[in-house]
């Protein structure tokens, strides 16, 4: 499951690399340009659903995944409701992936890298 798909570009390359090629993929998003824009640019085959829908209110049943992935995207989500509802569900032994960009009041609310201050 991927909530905010995006461009797809991450989605694409998570997808072929993690050996997901064989399985069910659902990518969630509740902005219908994106969704659409992502279909577009996808060469997307039959086991991929494009989903339009809040991810929070979607209903996802427990244990529905074995492989949840938030690839700068959590950022646009409440963060624990969010998190709480990824790990619900994954599978037992399932993987959450979270890639994210989130404000700092040190950086900003830009992207940047930050060197520790120890």
């Amino acid at each position: 499951m991927w909530p905010r798909p995006g461009r797809g570009l991450r989605r694409r390359r998570l997808r072929t690399r993690a050996g997901l090629a064989d399985r069910h993929v659902d990518a969630i998003d509740s902005d219908a340009a994106v969704l659409h824009r992502t279909r577009d640019q996808s060469k997307a085959p039959a086991n991929l659903s494009f989903i339009l829908a809040d991810f929070l209110s979607y209903p996802v049943a427990a244990e529905a995944y074995d492989f949840v992935a938030a690839l700068a995207s959590l950022h646009h989500l409440p963060l624990e409701p969010a998190l709480a509802k990824m790990t619900r569900s994954l599978r037992p032994g399932g993987v959450l992936a979270v890639l994210g960009i989130w404000p700092s009041p040190r950086l900003g609310t830009r992207s940047s890298v930050a060197r520790p201050s120890w």
